[in-house]
């Protein structure tokens, strides 16, 4: 896939970005943030209805020792409340959070639309 259109990006990155506290935002800053926005865009390029997306990575931005999770799925009520059990069960610190909820539109075939 190419880059995303910029549009996209500034969605995503605001959306991301959209309730941080000031603390959070002096610590990722709007690079990492894009960074985050660009993987997400990527990772949800195509996914068909019923059929989550998850994956964990370290973009560049971040020290090596961050791992961002990323999930791109339908509505799932208490999806981040599980992830976070599980997390911290597995003894993961969880730094930040950030739960966008995007409404997007796809071609037939499960492509990203907008």
């Amino acid at each position: 896939m190419g880059s995303p259109p910029d549009q996209q990006l500034s969605i995503i990155a605001t959306r991301l970005s959209r309730y941080l506290a000031d603390e959070d935002r002096a610590t990722h800053p709007a690079a990492v943030l894009e960074a985050i926005a660009r993987a997400m865009i990527d990772l949800a390029q195509v996914r068909q209805i019923g059929d989550p997306l998850v994956r964990s990575l370290t973009p560049a931005d971040l020290p090596a020792h961050l791992a961002v999770l990323q999930v791109a799925t339908d509505d799932m009520p208490f999806l981040l409340d599980s992830l976070t059990a599980m997390l911290l069960s597995a003894h993961h610190d969880i730094h930040l959070v950030l739960h966008p909820q995007l409404v997007v539109r796809r071609a037939a075939d499960g492509t990203l639309l907008d």
